[in-house]
């Protein structure tokens, strides 16, 4: 139902209803270079890069690590493989749809690629949300709430920095959020 979803709104976002409150949206949370405090754009700038290019990559290759180590090998690969698939249909719909970034105000991040779905906010909600449920259930009470809210900053970011609309950012959710879903089905019964 998740990727039903993504794909539904894939082709939602171009109806002129949705493009104009997903740009009122964008205006109202896009943070200024000028005017927004510099905290605010540092945290912003820092959760985003935490979420995106090789050092994504780096998190999740050393949290599988530890999950080997832990002798959780099939939890380990199910991590990987939820980054590394994730990733790559976020990719492949973000071609497929070609959305715009958004550029009626500057961006504060580098981008290169369509804007839908956001890579970041797909791949955050893969990772963290499966972590969730591989970590031992007496980590998940301390954990989850921490995870959840990377999740959630990760995505909010990017609308923050200017390179993704609201829509984007719900839909690699939703996206990231299936995968998770998936790979949890993969894990054996006995890590449950």
């Amino acid at each position: 139902m998740l990727l039903a979803a993504v794909v539904a709104l894939g082709f939602a976002v171009m109806l002129p209803s949705v493009t104009e409150l997903d740009q009122a949206l964008h205006h109202l949370w896009t943070l200024d270079a000028q005017h927004s405090p510099p905290a605010m754009l540092a945290f912003a700038k820092a959760v985003s890069w935490i979420g995106g290019g090789a050092q994504r990559y780096v998190i999740v290759a050393l949290l599988a690590l530890a999950l080997w180590r832990w002798r959780r090998r099939a939890e380990a690969l199910v991590l990987a493989g939820a980054s590394v698939f994730s990733s790559q249909a976020s990719n492949m719909l973000k071609y497929a749809y070609a959305r715009p970034r958004p550029d009626d105000l500057p961006h504060l991040d580098l981008v290169d690629s369509p804007s839908f779905p956001s890579g970041h906010a797909t791949s955050a909600a893969a990772v963290y949300l499966l972590l969730i449920w591989l970590l031992p259930p007496e980590w998940r009470k301390y954990s989850a709430p921490l995870l959840v809210a990377l999740t959630l900053a990760t995505g909010i970011s990017r609308i923050q920095l200017g390179v993704h609309y609201p829509t984007d950012v719900v839909a690699g959710w939703m996206l990231g959020s299936a995968f998770a879903l998936l790979a949890w089905s993969f894990v054996p019964k006995r890590a449950t």
